[in-house]
């Protein structure tokens, strides 16, 4: 005689409405005519179909099995028990994640699996917490202000739940950075771009506010026409700046604007004739990054300007482009 399969569940609920009934349904079985349904270890009368509804479910955790019949003598195994708890599942763990000053608090039940609608409380022993935790389908975020030596214990309870974890944030964090793209400016479309750069996060403000020094290179270039004759003039400029920036993350994802004074170093060309000037400027930058391995992949604007007026030619070596890099937290 052979075995039937054992049915498999279609749906899986993760929580339910103290005294409402559940709907349950299950994977058809070849050659099954009906199938028998237990809750709690109670016999439900035999459905025919792939679904039916329990009666109404009493606060806490239920167990669901269903197997196929046909007829008087064939029946599969029951199939694996469907837990579903009817109210709010008690957290029995929680899973905490630190980024900076944004700590994610993932709190799921003994199944673990997210638990929606509960209310955990969130306090940390020597730092503070400087926002409400907001939660989306049982993630929570909190906003921590870390103490002077970046140490701390976060506390969670919630009922008979009682967690500690601990916290560090090395403050004032610095980097290096490397990136290359294209430049547009005046007669030099999209010149390649390179840049280099190192900065550091100033400990206040919650580390929002930053410093950074770079360096980069690229080229401008023009053509003219006097007295029915065309010139060329080029230059390879050395920008050298010092930014002032403003950083903010969510997750895995930073967003950063910065703006400050540059120094250019260019190298003019006209024809034969070759001359260096040194160029005030200004640059603005703004770019998104995320995190990868011990720093973030980041994909960069920019603008530069500066005129560059000298005895050769008068060019505008500013311009604006992308670059993509890699920023290294030390």
């Amino acid at each position: 005689m052979t075995a039937l399969p054992t049915p498999l569940f279609l749906s899986q609920p993760l929580d339910h409405e103290v005294g409402a009934p559940l709907e349950v349904s299950w994977g058809p079985v070849a050659g099954a005519s009906d199938y028998q349904v237990e809750l709690d270890g109670d016999v439900l009368p035999v459905q025919r179909g792939t679904s039916t509804m329990t009666p109404p479910l009493a606060q806490g955790w239920h167990r669901v099995r269903v197997r196929a019949l046909t007829p008087p003598l064939k029946a599969s195994p029951f199939s694996a028990a469907l837990e579903v708890f009817s109210g709010v599942p008690p957290v029995a763990s929680a899973k905490v994640e630190s980024q900076g000053a944004v700590v994610h608090v993932d709190v799921v039940d003994r199944l673990g699996r997210l638990v929606r609608k509960a209310t955990p409380s969130f306090a940390v022993k020597r730092g503070a917490l400087e926002q409400v935790a907001q939660e989306h389908d049982g993630r929570w975020a909190l906003r921590w202000r870390p103490p002077p030596s970046g140490d701390d214990v976060l506390q969670i309870d919630s009922q008979d739940f009682h967690v500690e974890y601990p916290l560090s944030h090395r403050r004032s964090p610095a980097w290096l950075s490397a990136s290359v793209g294209l430049i547009a400016n005046g007669g030099a479309v999209l010149s390649y771009w390179g840049v280099v750069g190192v900065g550091t996060r100033l400990p206040v403000l919650e580390e929002r506010l930053g410093l950074e020094l770079r360096a980069g290179v690229y080229s401008a270039s023009a053509t003219a026409v006097l007295r029915e004759e065309s010139y060329r003039a080029w230059a390879y400029l050395v920008p050298a700046s010092f930014l002032v920036s403003w950083l903010e993350q969510w997750g895995a994802w930073g967003f950063r604007g910065a703006v400050g004074p540059s120094l250019q170093v260019a190298l003019v060309g006209v024809g034969d004739a070759r001359q260096t000037r040194v160029l005030p400027g200004v640059e603005v930058a703004a770019s998104v990054s995320r995190r990868l391995g011990p720093g973030r992949l980041e994909l960069e604007l920019g603008f530069l300007y500066a005129r560059l007026d000298s005895t050769l030619a008068k060019l505008n070596a500013g311009g604006a482009g992308a670059r993509v890099g890699y920023v290294l937290e030390l």
